[in-house]
């Protein structure tokens, strides 16, 4: 069992009003981070699903942040162990137009459309969108409202209008809204936003929710290194060093498919001798001083750690999944 955990009171209160809005659902899509496909998933939905056999739509979101072979064995291995109806990756800097299209057409497909429910104030399909906390549930909602609701003939037409009435309009739009941010648990309550007309429907937006309990230190490392968890939960310098870990494993993987490119962190970094690095000390001393703040003085490690994530966080690291490809 992991040393680390992060379970807020709200998250249990937020997992009974799913399972309660579930009942009444007619399809799930549940959203994951590509760079943690398998650490993402919370079993918990897939039991609350099969129980009500509801169809599934797993949205691979950030995918931008993955190489294509790692898309195409994420793919392959979801379909294998799970039972979903599709597997769609998702960006929100990407593609906009054909990822809307995509996931407005398995939904289609895959549940059945009526307006004869007295169970909701609103007549049409009811979608649940369920995923750990920051995960990006709520821009993909964002993402197919704005694209989906008139159409993409309209969109231009109604940037403008919205852009002539913004004083007029702005309480209304902020009450229909999906609220983003970069702070995992943002989501705090469970509202219907609809995303198209034609046919009708309806998604909620659901808080995120973490496991109860993490398997393991390398499955937690990843889910805060992947910001599903706060920054307070796991010391960055742990952080780093797994980080650092990962990126060399995946050199040595890389080279024995005889693909002789160094990890892009000694690049990024400017590193000495233009070789990699495995000690963790020995990284953290390089960086401090390469940007002012040595090892040995009272914040100098974490100083450096923490330049050392942002750097991954902005993509600077290369592509790759943080997850270990099961066999």
């Amino acid at each position: 069992m992991s040393r680390i955990s992060w379970f807020p009171g709200h998250m249990k209160k937020a997992t009974r009003l799913i399972e309660e809005k579930l009942k009444l659902a007619d399809a799930v899509i549940e959203v994951r981070d590509a760079r943690i496909p398998i650490s993402s998933i919370n079993p918990t939905f897939n039991e609350l699903i099969e129980k009500y056999k509801r169809p599934k739509l797993v949205i691979i979101n950030k995918s931008d942040l993955i190489n294509v072979q790692d898309r195409k064995w994420v793919k392959d291995y979801i379909c294998k162990t799970e039972v979903t109806d599709d597997v769609i990756f998702t960006s929100a800097k990407k593609n906009k137009k054909k990822i809307v299209n995509n996931i407005k057409k398995t939904l289609v497909k895959n549940t059945t459309f009526s307006n004869k429910k007295k169970k909701f104030k609103h007549s049409g399909t009811m979608v649940m969108v369920v995923g750990m906390p920051n995960v990006g549930k709520s821009s993909i909602i964002n993402l197919m409202r704005t694209s989906m609701n008139s159409g993409y003939n309209a969109i231009t037409n109604m940037e403008n209008r919205r852009r002539r009435n913004a004083s007029l309009s702005k309480k209304k739009r902020r009450s229909h809204v999906a609220k983003t941010g970069a702070k995992p648990g943002l989501t705090r309550h469970v509202a219907p936003i609809q995303i198209t007309t034609d046919p009708n429907i309806f998604l909620f937006d659901t808080p995120g929710v973490m496991i109860p309990r993490i398997e393991s230190d390398e499955i937690g490392f990843n889910l805060a290194l992947a910001n599903v968890l706060p920054e307070k939960i796991v010391e960055k310098e742990l952080l780093a060093e797994h980080l650092l870990s990962i990126m060399n494993d995946r050199m040595a993987n890389n080279n024995n498919n005889n693909n002789k490119d160094h990890p892009q962190y000694i690049k990024a970094l400017k590193l000495p001798m233009n070789k990699p690095i495995y000690d963790i000390n020995e990284l953290l001393d390089i960086v401090g001083n390469n940007i002012g703040r040595p090892s040995d003085t009272t914040s100098g490690s974490l100083d450096a750690a923490t330049f050392i994530l942002n750097k991954f966080n902005k993509g600077q690291f290369g592509k790759f999944l943080l997850d270990e490809r099961q066999r």
